[in-house]
């Protein structure tokens, strides 16, 4: 029987693995997977990416078996799903410094991946080799100088393949 408080999910593109992330209990933070062709069954568990709350999942829109993972530890692991063996299926892990609040892929072919943090930190990365294409910083600073915008928090990302820009949707407390 499962009783974790889950945190995150997503489903891949094909509607057959359904991926959710749970709290930290005791020494475990696990990302399960279900099968759904047959969803009373849990199809596996990894249980060693992440050693903190999992607060995001998200499935590469084009290729069903590649996932990301981000957690309040910091960490953004890469998944190629064959076999559900975690240590084989890890492609690589991207330290962002701060605990994950959002993370997502954008680009033409989602090559790149966006990262959130709960402390209003933006980043971007390269998917190929996990490298960082650009450290945005606090978005609560003022970059423009004499803007009237006032940035309290981040709400997520959203790529638009027709004019392939990344747009940052943001708050204010005002």
């Amino acid at each position: 029987m499962f009783s974790k408080p889950l945190l995150s999910f997503d489903i891949n593109n094909s509607d057959t693995i359904l991926a959710a992330g749970t709290e930290l209990i005791e020494d475990d933070a696990k990302i399960l997977f279900w099968d759904l062709r047959k969803p009373s069954l849990v199809a596996a568990e990894f249980i060693e990416s992440h050693n903190d709350d999992i607060t995001q999942l998200q499935f590469h829109p084009t290729s069903d078996s590649h996932f990301i993972s981000g957690s309040t530890d910091g960490l953004i692991c890469s998944f190629e799903l064959e076999n559900f063996n975690e240590d084989d299926e890890l492609v690589g892990v991207i330290n962002s410094g701060s605990s994950i609040n959002k993370a997502g892929y954008f680009g033409p072919s989602a090559e790149y991946i966006y990262c959130l943090t709960h402390i209003e930190t933006f980043s971007l990365w390269g998917l190929s080799e996990f490298n960082l294409l650009c450290d945005i910083g606090d978005i609560r600073q003022d970059h423009c100088q004499g803007s009237f915008i006032q940035i309290d928090y981040a709400i997520d990302c959203q790529f638009d393949f027709s004019t392939n820009r990344l747009y940052l949707f943001a708050g204010s407390n005002l």
